[in-house]
Protein backbone atom coordinates (compact mmCIF):
# COMPACT_ATOMS: atom_id res chain seq x y z
CA UNK A 1 0.00 0.00 0.00
CA UNK A 2 1.86 3.24 -1.04
CA UNK A 3 1.53 6.19 1.51
CA UNK A 4 -1.04 8.13 0.12
CA UNK A 5 -3.58 5.23 0.56
CA UNK A 6 -1.88 4.60 4.06
CA UNK A 7 -2.75 8.41 4.88
CA UNK A 8 -6.15 8.10 3.61
CA UNK A 9 -6.71 5.54 5.53
CA UNK A 10 -5.37 6.32 8.74
CA UNK A 11 -7.28 9.54 8.45
CA UNK A 12 -10.67 7.40 7.61
CA UNK A 13 -10.17 5.79 11.01
CA UNK A 14 -10.56 9.46 13.09
CA UNK A 15 -12.96 11.46 14.45
CA UNK A 16 -14.23 13.95 11.99
CA UNK A 17 -13.01 16.70 13.90
CA UNK A 18 -9.73 15.28 13.87
CA UNK A 19 -9.88 14.51 10.14
CA UNK A 20 -10.92 17.83 9.59
CA UNK A 21 -8.51 19.32 11.63
CA UNK A 22 -5.44 17.40 9.38
CA UNK A 23 -6.64 17.91 6.62
CA UNK A 24 -6.72 21.93 7.15
CA UNK A 25 -2.75 21.52 8.21
CA UNK A 26 -2.20 20.00 4.58
CA UNK A 27 -0.85 21.81 1.31
CA UNK A 28 -4.12 22.36 -1.02
CA UNK A 29 -2.23 20.03 -3.55
CA UNK A 30 -2.04 17.16 -1.08
CA UNK A 31 -5.77 17.96 0.12
CA UNK A 32 -6.92 17.14 -3.36
CA UNK A 33 -5.11 14.38 -3.70
CA UNK A 34 -6.19 12.67 -0.38
CA UNK A 35 -10.18 13.89 -0.77
CA UNK A 36 -10.56 10.91 -3.57
CA UNK A 37 -9.19 8.66 -1.39
CA UNK A 38 -10.97 9.33 1.84
CA UNK A 39 -14.55 9.38 -0.86
CA UNK A 40 -13.91 5.68 -1.57
CA UNK A 41 -13.24 4.75 1.58
CA UNK A 42 -16.40 6.82 3.16
CA UNK A 43 -18.04 4.39 0.01
CA UNK A 44 -16.70 0.93 0.92
CA UNK A 45 -16.95 2.53 4.78
CA UNK A 46 -14.61 -0.10 6.57
CA UNK A 47 -14.35 0.02 9.99
CA UNK A 48 -12.03 2.29 11.90
CA UNK A 49 -10.16 -0.43 13.61
CA UNK A 50 -8.61 -1.61 9.99
CA UNK A 51 -6.34 1.56 10.07
CA UNK A 52 -5.24 0.92 13.27
CA UNK A 53 -4.42 -2.91 12.70
CA UNK A 54 -2.66 -1.79 9.14
CA UNK A 55 -0.11 0.95 11.18
CA UNK A 56 -0.03 -1.69 14.13
CA UNK A 57 1.98 -4.03 12.54
CA UNK A 58 4.19 -1.15 11.50
CA UNK A 59 4.91 0.54 14.38
CA UNK A 60 8.40 0.08 15.51
CA UNK A 61 8.40 1.44 18.87
CA UNK A 62 9.15 -0.59 21.93
CA UNK A 63 8.03 -0.65 25.33
CA UNK A 64 11.17 0.59 26.41
CA UNK A 65 10.56 3.44 23.77
CA UNK A 66 7.10 4.21 24.99
CA UNK A 67 8.41 4.11 29.00
CA UNK A 68 11.29 6.49 28.08
CA UNK A 69 8.99 9.18 26.45
CA UNK A 70 6.51 8.86 29.11
CA UNK A 71 9.49 9.56 31.79
CA UNK A 72 10.68 12.28 29.74
CA UNK A 73 6.79 14.16 29.73
CA UNK A 74 6.41 13.32 33.34
CA UNK A 75 9.66 15.00 34.60
CA UNK A 76 9.12 17.94 32.65
CA UNK A 77 8.47 21.33 34.39
CA UNK A 78 4.49 22.48 34.11
CA UNK A 79 5.73 25.64 32.52
CA UNK A 80 7.19 24.08 29.54
CA UNK A 81 4.30 21.58 29.18
CA UNK A 82 2.26 24.68 29.06
CA UNK A 83 4.54 26.69 26.27
CA UNK A 84 4.51 23.14 23.77
CA UNK A 85 0.61 23.08 24.18
CA UNK A 86 -0.29 26.76 23.89
CA UNK A 87 -1.12 26.12 20.16
CA UNK A 88 -2.35 22.81 20.19
CA UNK A 89 -5.87 22.11 19.73
CA UNK A 90 -7.63 20.50 22.48
CA UNK A 91 -7.87 17.13 20.49
CA UNK A 92 -3.89 16.95 21.08
CA UNK A 93 -4.16 17.83 24.45
CA UNK A 94 -6.53 15.38 25.43
CA UNK A 95 -4.84 12.72 23.83
CA UNK A 96 -1.56 13.64 25.59
CA UNK A 97 -3.18 13.80 28.71
CA UNK A 98 -5.30 10.60 28.21
CA UNK A 99 -1.91 8.57 28.52
CA UNK A 100 -1.08 8.89 32.06
CA UNK A 101 -1.64 10.84 35.42
CA UNK A 102 0.98 13.15 34.89
CA UNK A 103 2.81 14.41 37.71
CA UNK A 104 2.15 17.90 36.38
CA UNK A 105 -1.36 17.22 35.31
CA UNK A 106 -3.44 19.79 38.04
CA UNK A 107 -0.85 22.20 37.79
CA UNK A 108 -1.28 22.51 33.47
CA UNK A 109 -5.07 22.40 34.24
CA UNK A 110 -5.04 24.56 36.28
CA UNK A 111 -3.25 27.33 34.51
CA UNK A 112 -5.70 26.95 31.76
CA UNK A 113 -8.80 29.34 31.16
CA UNK A 114 -11.76 28.06 32.70
CA UNK A 115 -13.52 26.76 29.55
CA UNK A 116 -10.98 25.36 28.27
CA UNK A 117 -10.42 23.14 31.38
CA UNK A 118 -13.66 22.19 31.78
CA UNK A 119 -13.83 21.01 27.63
CA UNK A 120 -10.79 19.19 28.49
CA UNK A 121 -11.67 17.49 31.46
CA UNK A 122 -14.85 16.63 29.52
CA UNK A 123 -13.48 15.54 26.73
CA UNK A 124 -10.99 12.88 29.05
CA UNK A 125 -13.87 11.65 30.76
CA UNK A 126 -15.58 10.47 27.70
CA UNK A 127 -12.61 9.48 26.25
CA UNK A 128 -12.19 6.70 28.91
CA UNK A 129 -8.28 6.51 28.58
CA UNK A 130 -8.96 4.67 25.53
CA UNK A 131 -7.05 6.03 21.95
CA UNK A 132 -4.98 3.79 19.23
CA UNK A 133 -2.25 2.51 20.21
CA UNK A 134 -0.69 4.32 17.31
CA UNK A 135 -2.12 7.31 18.30
CA UNK A 136 -0.76 7.09 21.54
CA UNK A 137 2.92 6.41 20.86
CA UNK A 138 3.09 8.92 18.10
CA UNK A 139 2.06 11.95 20.55
CA UNK A 140 3.80 10.57 22.99
CA UNK A 141 7.15 10.46 21.06
CA UNK A 142 6.54 14.07 19.40
CA UNK A 143 5.97 15.30 22.98
CA UNK A 144 8.98 13.75 24.12
CA UNK A 145 11.40 15.17 21.67
CA UNK A 146 10.04 18.76 21.91
CA UNK A 147 10.65 18.67 25.44
CA UNK A 148 14.01 17.66 25.17
CA UNK A 149 14.75 19.63 21.84
CA UNK A 150 13.26 22.74 24.18
CA UNK A 151 15.47 21.84 26.63
CA UNK A 152 18.80 22.15 24.36
CA UNK A 153 17.37 24.88 23.28
CA UNK A 154 17.49 26.53 26.58
CA UNK A 155 20.29 25.24 27.59
CA UNK A 156 22.21 26.65 24.32
CA UNK A 157 20.75 29.93 25.11
CA UNK A 158 22.03 30.11 28.55
CA UNK A 159 25.59 29.37 26.99
CA UNK A 160 25.83 32.19 24.86
CA UNK A 161 24.10 34.36 27.24
CA UNK A 162 26.74 32.65 29.87
CA UNK A 163 29.59 33.55 27.14
CA UNK A 164 28.17 37.30 26.23
CA UNK A 165 28.07 38.45 30.27
CA UNK A 166 31.38 36.61 30.91
CA UNK A 167 33.09 38.63 27.70
CA UNK A 168 31.51 42.07 28.54
CA UNK A 169 32.62 41.30 32.50
CA UNK A 170 35.79 40.35 31.10
CA UNK A 171 36.32 43.57 28.92
CA UNK A 172 35.26 45.61 32.16
CA UNK A 173 38.07 43.75 34.18
CA UNK A 174 40.89 44.16 31.66
CA UNK A 175 39.32 47.93 31.13
CA UNK A 176 39.35 48.37 34.83
CA UNK A 177 43.01 46.91 35.43
CA UNK A 178 44.85 48.87 32.85
CA UNK A 179 43.20 52.37 34.00
CA UNK A 180 44.49 51.06 37.20
CA UNK A 181 47.96 50.02 36.40
CA UNK A 182 48.34 53.41 34.91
Amino acid sequence: MNGLRRAALCLHGLADQDRSWLLDQLEPEQRTKLEPLLQELSELNPPAEVAQLEFEEETVSTPTDREKWIRTIDRAEPSVIRTLLASEPNCVIVSLLSNQSWAWLENFLDSLPLHQRNEITEQIALSNGSQPPLLSNAILETMSTRITEHRSNANGFQGILDREISGVVRRRFVRWSESWAR
